[in-house]
């Protein structure tokens, strides 16, 4: 699909925008059969939950590295770093699900409620920068990559709350409707 895409678009685009977008359908295609290559060969049902534990800090630890990309850095590096994030995050979201966890009860939440996350989101994520900015001078910026946690966690408590409204009172904002009017 998206080479097909791309020949309908080759005529308006220069010949390194091409190839940017040719080497990102590559790369994705690429990640799609790491995927596969987990899933036939059972790696995240083999990892234990130390071994993912230690996977996920390695992964943290691999992106507050810098900046790891495909063309201007070290491409083994690159994947190396790609597969150990996604790895960890699928088996942390593996040992959720037989756990039963309260994390998906969380997630499906949200997962439901796509359209009140995609009306309100960048709205509240300017709301957010401006009040930075304009009360606290830009400290989740100062604050790093510790500044992007709180930023995240706050717009997550925000849309929880948001989707709170969405399905109550102003659920007809929304696309809502009552049982009655079904």
């Amino acid at each position: 699909i998206s080479f097909v895409f791309l020949i309908i678009c080759i005529s308006t685009k220069s010949t390194i925008h091409i190839g940017s977008t040719i080497y990102k359908i590559m790369l994705g295609i690429c990640f799609v059969e790491i995927g596969i290559l987990i899933e036939q060969y059972l790696i995240i049902e083999k990892l234990g939950r130390i071994k993912y534990i230690l996977l996920i800090i390695a992964a943290m630890l691999a992106q507050v590295n810098g900046s790891v990309e495909m063309i201007e850095g070290n491409p083994v590096v690159y994947f190396l770093c790609a597969t150990m994030t996604s790895v960890s995050v699928l088996a942390l979201f593996k040992n959720a699900e037989s756990n039963n966890s309260k994390l998906l009860l969380v997630l499906e939440k949200y997962g439901k409620n796509t359209i009140v996350l995609l009306v309100t989101n960048n709205l509240l994520i300017e709301m957010i920068r401006l009040i930075d900015y304009k009360i606290t001078g830009n400290i989740l910026i100062r604050l790093g990559i510790f500044g992007s946690i709180l930023f995240t966690v706050g717009l997550l408590i925000i849309e929880w709350w948001f989707i709170k409204v969405a399905n109550g009172p102003l659920g007809f904002l929304f696309g809502r409707m009552r049982k009655e009017e079904r």
